[in-house]
């Protein structure tokens, strides 16, 4: 069987397969698209709306290919018309949570992969979630269905063989960092520098005064506390998975307290609104007297903080990107933090310092994950306005190594071409 499969995937490969409802003598193209997690189906719909967008630039009167998408995701690729034959769950963290999981991902690839060997879809997009589209990945490609992975595994940080497995089944890469496009070249792979699609959502430092005056006006119309004009505004962002809000919100808001005696600060948390907050309100509500729950509002409050306490994360480059003065923390269990000394192949976790190659931001990690220790850090930061200023200086440095926006539309670009669109 393994021969047979081997065989296929030879032959396709040479033969450039592009899927047998690709032809564009037909009226349907399917495209299957895979995210695993919130983040991943947010970026993952951002190209599936580019694609739509790129071939109706191309339609005629009398070729118009219909597109229609499948696979597994959330919400927002629900919202962009994937029909989802799995519906994801919000992912797991550690090297624990992920061994949990084993079972019921090895089922769910299963299941895609039988669906793609009856249907052939044109192309193959698979968003971040690197353990499990890589062997997704390879099972689609030894039937012959090209795939672009976009958000793909950091084999620049850790794991460089997991480039050297994407280049040996031909997936082409479509990278968000630049270290990552070298790192997939040097390994044989079809890599693209795409620029990191956070740039298309921010494509330049906030106005704080402005983001300070919206932030309020949606406060009062929410019937919300508004804004003390006199209090600087700290937000806590303790995650968006399950454990790590268990593990980081009472430290955070530990630190939050002592911090609201010494200044006048308004403490806010946003929250994605996939999730109840009323849990969360309740337990906030019980430490602080003065602290709001926002849903849906990550990015508005963070423009209009003067700090955040952020875990590590896409939120820490969000931070950056909007100029919003930070401190990232984390902590994980044990054997992680092990694994993930011995794997990496850099001083830091936080987006931030890794991609600036220095500290532009304090990380505080495992044991110094308490309310003291951050509430000390914090005191630093708005205590002196120097502190300020370089972290500011240090964002600037990460922009300009990002790139340009058009993230999503690039790797809509790169589909398009593996789907056989460019040419109906």
């Amino acid at each position: 069987m393994l021969e047979e499969e081997g065989a296929m995937f030879l032959n396709n490969k040479a033969q450039g397969y592009r899927g047998h409802n690709s032809n564009s003598a037909r009226n349907s193209t399917e495209i299957m698209v895979v995210a695993g997690e919130v983040s991943g189906d947010l970026y993952a719909a951002r190209v599936v709306r580019e694609i739509k967008n790129l071939v109706a630039d191309q339609e005629t009167a009398n070729s118009s290919p219909r597109i229609s998408f499948t696979g597994m995701g959330r919400n927002r690729l629900a919202q962009a018309g994937q029909r989802q034959d799995i519906r994801a769950g919000r992912g797991d963290i550690g090297l624990s949570g992920g061994l949990a999981g084993l079972k019921k991902h090895w089922q769910w690839a299963k299941k895609l992969a039988s669906q793609a060997q009856e249907s052939k879809p044109a192309a193959a997009l698979l968003v971040d979630y690197s353990g499990f589209n890589m062997y997704l990945g390879r099972r689609l490609r030894k039937i012959g269905i090209p795939v672009i992975h976009y958000i793909p595994p950091s084999a620049w940080l850790w794991g460089q063989w997991r480039a050297k497995w994407l280049a040996r089944y031909d997936i082409q890469v479509a990278a968000i960092f630049p270290q990552e496009e070298d790192c997939y070249q040097r390994a044989g792979a079809r890599s693209h520098f795409v620029g990191h699609p956070l740039l298309d959502e921010i494509p330049e430092p906030r106005k704080q005064r402005a983001a300070r005056e919206s932030l309020n006006d949606y406060l009062k119309m929410a019937g919300r506390q508004e804004l003390d004009p006199g209090a600087r505004v700290l937000a806590l962002l303790p995650g968006s998975r399950e454990k790590e809000i268990a593990t980081l919100i009472e430290p955070l808001l530990q630190a939050a307290r002592r911090l609201s005696k010494k200044f006048c600060l308004q403490v806010i948390i946003p929250q994605d609104s996939d999730r109840d907050i009323t849990q969360l309100a309740d337990l906030a509500g019980k430490v602080l007297s003065r602290i709001e729950v926002l849903p849906n509002r990550t990015r508005e409050v963070l423009a209009a903080s003067d700090l955040a306490l952020v875990a590590s994360g896409t939120a820490s480059l969000e931070a950056a990107l909007l100029n919003c003065p930070q401190i990232v923390v984390y902590q994980v269990g044990r054997p992680t933090a092990l694994v993930g000394k011995l794997l990496l192949k850099t001083d830091w976790i936080s987006l931030p310092n890794i991609i600036a190659g220095a500290e532009i931001v304090p990380e505080l990690l495992q044991d110094k994950v308490k309310g003291d220790i951050i509430y000390k850090e914090a005191k630093k930061i708005l205590q002196d306005p120097e502190l300020i200023k370089e972290q500011l200086a240090g964002y600037r440095t990460i922009r300009e190594k990002l790139g340009e926006p058009g993230a999503a539309r690039r790797t809509a670009e790169l589909v398009i071409q593996a789907a056989g669109l460019d040419n109906f």
